[in-house]
């Protein structure tokens, strides 16, 4: 495990651009081969907290259905892990990797209670199960080269529309809850933000406001759970120390 401190906003935590780069090819924004999945196959026995060793099952042996490269950034809310990806976004579009798709367990939660659900749903999503295929979805034709997932509509308390994502280009994926066991193995990179509690808080609170307070006790509860059961700074091959 790589342990790096944090940078400033705007700015990547030194050796993580060049840990992050070593999965592309850089230049022709190309993926290199040894980061294309092998055959899918632990996904019908691991589910989002199953008994998995990920660092025996990651880097290009990874499994799932994604062609290119997948990384995976977790944290408890207000850590930073949305400024860290927005900044590792923009690097490496710089540095030449084009068409990077992002997206999270924040665009299907369903609910403040959705936490586990959102896991969940990222599990089926990366190993192209069913439950969230195209094919499974009204009015969306059959596609094998894609995958996506409806994003929850928070006015209405339902799932919304209907996001396609491309398993031919890379992944970046942020969000609480984000990593366990089961996305551990389909992942190439897989990293975990920490920071303390006031801070986090203070951030959270200044970024949703009043949407947000009543809600912050219900939203740690169901993370320390994550924590609890899936153990992800475990399952990290770099924690980043936010400042």
């Amino acid at each position: 495990m790589l342990e790096l401190r944090g940078a400033p906003p705007g700015e990547l935590p030194a050796g993580l651009l060049s840990r992050v780069r070593e999965m592309y090819e850089v230049g022709a924004g190309g993926v290199s081969a040894g980061a294309v999945a092998s055959a899918a196959g632990c996904f019908a026995s691991a589910g989002a907290n199953a008994d998995v060793d990920a660092a025996a099952c990651a880097g290009p042996a990874r499994r799932g259905v994604w062609r290119a490269p997948v990384v995976i950034i977790d944290g408890r809310s207000g850590s930073g892990k949305s400024t860290l990806a927005a900044t590792l976004a923009r690097h490496l579009r710089m540095a030449g990797v084009r068409n990077l798709q992002e997206t999270g367990p924040d665009q299907w939660y369903p609910g403040w209670y959705g936490l586990a659900q959102g896991t969940q749903m990222l599990v089926e999503l990366l190993s192209g199960t069913l439950a969230l295929r195209p094919a499974s979805i009204s009015g969306v034709p059959r596609d094998n080269g894609t995958r996506g997932y409806r994003v929850w509509d928070w006015e209405h308390s339902r799932p919304g529309q209907y996001v396609r994502l491309d398993r031919d280009r890379p992944l970046l994926i942020e969000g609480s809850g984000s990593l366990c066991p089961a996305t551990a193995i389909a992942a190439d990179l897989r990293i975990w933000v920490e920071c303390g509690p006031e801070l986090r808080r203070r951030r959270a609170i200044e970024r949703d406001g009043a949407t947000y307070e009543p809600w912050w006790d219900v939203w740690a509860a169901q993370e320390d759970e994550h924590i609890r059961v899936n153990q992800p700074q475990r399952l990290a091959d770099v924690v980043v120390y936010s400042m």
